[in-house]
């Protein structure tokens, strides 16, 4: 094995997270299929060869992952615009709210308003239709000529 570095499960499975884990880290070990072996010690401790073409493989697709991905502040930026995004429409959409219970309130109000010229109105030609009514003279009602009351 020469002079590789040799990397234990642990600290290989933290350089390729989200594309291989500790687990199957391990156990391509133990199986052979990549480079490594078992040290022993205080507690058994498994090493592997990051040069080794598979692992090299996780490694490189790791690194590619994680410059792949938007940064913590790229994400927080993001986070930061979609809140005052939200901000903005809320504040709209409440401003829209208003608006409309304003124009409902001032329809109601009209519609009040109307209805009381409308009554009044009325109240005034029925005064005006007793009036003239009162003014002019009775007229005797007329026969017609089938000896009934004329209706109109």
């Amino acid at each position: 094995m020469g002079n590789v570095m040799m990397m234990t499960i642990s600290e290989l499975a933290e350089r390729c997270e989200g594309v291989v884990s500790a687990a199957g880290i391990k156990k391509a070990l133990v199986d052979g299929r990549i480079r490594g072996h078992q040290q022993d010690g205080p507690g058994t401790l498994w090493l592997a060869d990051p040069t080794d073409p598979k692992v090299a493989a996780w490694i490189e697709e790791a690194d590619r992952r994680r410059a792949a991905a938007p940064s913590r502040t790229d994400l927080e930026r993001r986070i930061a615009n979609l809140e005052r995004e939200l901000a903005e429409e809320g504040e709209r959409n409440l401003r829209l709210l208003q608006r409309a219970l304003d124009a409902e309130a001032h329809a109601r109000g009209m519609a009040e308003e109307h209805a009381r010229e409308i009554a009044e109105m009325a109240w005034r030609y029925e005064r005006l239709a007793r009036q003239r009514a009162a003014e002019m003279p009775s007229k005797p009602a007329k026969r017609s000529v089938y000896g009934g009351f004329r209706t109109a």
